[in-house]
C-alpha cells in the first residue's frame, strides 16, 4: 500500500513538474546580413566592406577623418547600386562624403566619412552605424564606436624630398613601442598628413615611397598636443627595367612570319647591364639577344620574329628579358597560324554589295594572372560585338591549360549588335600544379569569326592558411539583461590573417556590436567579444559568418532566452505546490489509516454483538 502510494506521488510530481516547467517560447529571427551566394550563376556581385568596425578616440569639439572600401566582388555578373545611411546615437556626428555608390563588376570605390564630436559633449563611449545596402537586399552594418575623451594627442607629418619639394602620396605608418600598428595613411598633394587621435606616449613614424629610402622618426606625445614632424626622403639610385608590349598576339599564314618590335627601357637612375633576350619556343627569334648597357632614360629596339610554321593552329610561347642588375621581365606570346584561303573558280559568284559584316573582339581580360597551388580564382572576360550582325553561338575557349583547371559560364550565347557579354572563368589550380609562369590564350569564337588575346599565368607556392574556430562561449541570457558571446579563433597558418566576425542577431535583440575585425598572428588566438541584450523570451538562432582572405565560414549559434520573473515565480510556485501536495498526501495517508482502524474496530464490535 505504501509503495503504491509513493509511486503515485512520484508520478504526480513528475507530471506537475513538466507541466509547470518554464519552457522557451519560439521567437522569430530576422536576417540582417544577406546570404552570400557562392554559385557562379549569381546575378549580383557580393557586397564587401574593407573594415566592419571603427574604434575612434576624439576630444570634444574635434573630428576624425576615415574611409572605407566598398567592393562588388565575384562571383556574379552584375554590378551593385549601393546606398549608405546612418543610425545610432551618434548618427548626427557622422558626415558621409556620398550617399550612393554605383559599382561595376569587381570594382572597388573608396568612401570617406568624418566623425565630429560636439564641443559640449560629455565624456564617454558612444555607438553608431553606417548602414550599407544594395538593391538586391545585401546589407552590411559598419560599427563606429567613439570614445570621447580629453587625454589625446596627434602627429602632423610633412614629407619633402632633398630639394624641398613635397612628396605626394607617400605611405605613413605609426607604430607604438610594442610594436603594433596604431594608424596609417598617405600624404596629400602638399606632402602633409595628420594622424588620428592617439594616447600620450612614444611612437615611431615610418614613411615609405617608391624610389626613396624608407625613413623612420621617433616622436613623444604629451597630453593634448599636436606634434609637428618634418621628414626628408632620400632618393634611391637604381636601374629599372621596363618592356613593352606586355604581351604579344600575332597571326600569319602557314609558311609566313610575323614581326613584333620590343621596346626595352631603363626608367631608373643607374645603368642597366647585360640585358639578355631569349625564348624557350623554337619558332621565336630575335634581331639582338644581348644588350651590354642601357643608360638611365634611354631605350633600345629589338625585333622579335614569329614563325615560319607550317601547321595551322595557335602556338603559345614565352619571351624572357633579363638584366644582371634588375631582375627579369616575361612576355606571353600567342601566334595564330592559318591556311591561305583558296581563290574561287571562274564560275564563282562575287560577294553581293551591302552584305552586313560581323566582327568580334575581346575588350576586357587579365593580362597577368597570379594564383597559388590549390587556389580558386574568378576571372572576367568581356566579349564585344563590334560588327553589323548578331554574333550567334558565341563561346570562349582557353588554350594553354588543361580543361580540368577551369569552367566557363555561360557556355554559349548570342550577342546582339553593339552589345557585350561577360564570360566568368573559374580557375581551379590543382595542389600539385608545377610552379612557374605559363602563357595561355583566351579565344572568342562565333561562327567563322574569332579574336585571341594572350595572358601570363603565374603559379606560386601555396601558403597554408588555416583559421579555426576554437571555442564559442555564451552567457545565460535573460530578458532585458546584458549577455555576451565570446568567439575564440586560432590561426594555424604561416602568416598573419585579417579576420572579420559578423553576427546576424534577431530583431528582438539590442545589439552593441555586430561586426568585429582583428589581425591574428601566426599560431596565435584572439577572442571576439559580442555584447547584446534580448528583449523577448524564446529560442533564437544567431548566424555567425567568419570572413578571412576571401574565405567564408558560417555557423549557427543557438541562444535560449529566459524571463527572469517567470523563472523565479514559477519555480517558487512549483516548490510550494509540491510541499502542499506532500502535506496533503501525508494527511490523506494518516486519515485513511485512521479511518481503516475505526472501520476495523466497528466491524469487530458488530461481530461481537452478533455473537
Amino acid at each position: 500500500m505504501k509503495f503504491k502510494l509513493l509511486l503515485a506521488i512520484l508520478f504526480f510530481l513528475l507530471v506537475l513538474f513538466f507541466y509547470l516547467k518554464p519552457g522557451p517560447i519560439t521567437g522569430r529571427t530576422s536576417s540582417g546580413i544577406s546570404e552570400i551566394t557562392t554559385s557562379i550563376n549569381a546575378v549580383y556581385n557580393v557586397l564587401n566592406i574593407s573594415l566592419m568596425k571603427y574604434e575612434l578616440k576624439i576630444p570634444p569639439g574635434n573630428k576624425s577623418e576615415k574611409s572605407m572600401n566598398i567592393t562588388a566582388e565575384f562571383p556574379g555578373n552584375t554590378g551593385l547600386n549601393v546606398t549608405l545611411t546612418k543610425s545610432g546615437e551618434i548618427a548626427d556626428w557622422i558626415s558621409l562624403e556620398i550617399n550612393t555608390v554605383n559599382l561595376s563588376m569587381g570594382e572597388t570605390q573608396n568612401v570617406k566619412f568624418n566623425v565630429t564630436v560636439p564641443i559640449s559633449q560629455a565624456l564617454g563611449i558612444y555607438y553608431g552605424w553606417i548602414n550599407i545596402s544594395s538593391e538586391d537586399g545585401q546589407k552590411k552594418d559598419v560599427n563606429v564606436t567613439v570614445n570621447v575623451t580629453t587625454e589625446l594627442s596627434r602627429i602632423n607629418v610633412s614629407v619633402n624630398n632633398t630639394i624641398g619639394n613635397p612628396v605626394q602620396y607617400a605611405t605613413l605608418f605609426i607604430w607604438n613601442t610594442i610594436p603594433s600598428l596604431v594608424d596609417s595613411g598617405s600624404t596629400d598633394s602638399n606632402g602633409n598628413w595628420i594622424s588620428d587621435w592617439l594616447n600620450p606616449g612614444n611612437y615611431t613614424v615610418e614613411v615609405v615611397k617608391n624610389g626613396y629610402a624608407t625613413q623612420q622618426q621617433n616622436v613623444t606625445l604629451e597630453t593634448g598636443e599636436t606634434e609637428q614632424v618634418f621628414i626628408t626622403l632620400q632618393p634611391i639610385a637604381a636601374p629599372v627595367l621596363d618592356v613593352s608590349p606586355s604581351s604579344i598576339s600575332e597571326s600569319a599564314l602557314t609558311g609566313a612570319t610575323a614581326t613584333k618590335v620590343l621596346i626595352i627601357r631603363n626608367i631608373g637612375d643607374l645603368n642597366l647591364v647585360n640585358v639578355t633576350i631569349n625564348s624557350t619556343s623554337s619558332y621565336i627569334s630575335f634581331s639582338d639577344q644581348l644588350i651590354s648597357v642601357i643608360a638611365p632614360g634611354n631605350y633600345t629596339y629589338v625585333n622579335a620574329s614569329l614563325g615560319p610554321l607550317y601547321e595551322p593552329g595557335i602556338y603559345l610561347g614565352t619571351i624572357f628579358i633579363n638584366s644582371s642588375n634588375d631582375g627579369n621581365y616575361t612576355i606571353p606570346v600567342a601566334f595564330q597560324v592559318s591556311n591561305p584561303i583558296a581563290p574561287s573558280g571562274g564560275g564563282g559568284v562575287p560577294p553581293a554589295i551591302g552584305i552586313l559584316k560581323g566582327n568580334i573582339s575581346i575588350v576586357q581580360y587579365s593580362e597577368r594572372i597570379e594564383v597559388s597551388q590549390g587556389e580558386i580564382k574568378y576571372l572576367q572576360i568581356q566579349i564585344y560585338n563590334i560588327g553589323e550582325t548578331i554574333l550567334r553561338d558565341t563561346r570562349l575557349e582557353i588554350i594553354g591549360v588543361s580543361s580540368d583547371w577551369y569552367s566557363i559560364e555561360p557556355e554559349r550565347i548570342d550577342i546582339q549588335i553593339n552589345r557585350s557579354q561577360i564570360f566568368v572563368v573559374k580557375l581551379k589550380i590543382p595542389l600539385n600544379a608545377s610552379l612557374g609562369s605559363y602563357p595561355l590564350a583566351f579565344r572568342a569564337i562565333s561562327d567563322t569569326l574569332s579574336d585571341t588575346k594572350v595572358a601570363l599565368l603565374t603559379i606560386k607556392e601555396v601558403i597554408i592558411e588555416i583559421l579555426r574556430i576554437k571555442d564559442i562561449e555564451t552567457s545565460k541570457f535573460f530578458v532585458d539583461k546584458r549577455g555576451y558571446i565570446n568567439i575564440t579563433l586560432i590561426n594555424e597558418g604561416a602568416r598573419p590573417l585579417n579576420a572579420t566576425v559578423s553576427l546576424d542577431f534577431p530583431e528582438s535583440f539590442l545589439v552593441f556590436n555586430k561586426d568585429m575585425s582583428k589581425i591574428i598572428a601566426s599560431h596565435k588566438e584572439e577572442i571576439f567579444n559580442f555584447i547584446t541584450t534580448p528583449k523577448s523570451v524564446g529560442i533564437f538562432t544567431v548566424k555567425m559568418i567568419l570572413y578571412y582572405d576571401r574565405k567564408k565560414i558560417e555557423k549557427d549559434i543557438i541562444l535560449n532566452v529566459y524571463p527572469i520573473e517567470y523563472i523565479s515565480v514559477s519555480f517558487i510556485l512549483l516548490f510550494c505546490i509540491i510541499i502542499v501536495f506532500i502535506i496533503f498526501c501525508i494527511i490523506f495517508y494518516y486519515l485513511t489509516k485512521l479511518l481503516n482502524r475505526k472501520h476495523r474496530k466497528g466491524y469487530r464490535r458488530k461481530k461481537l454483538k452478533i455473537k
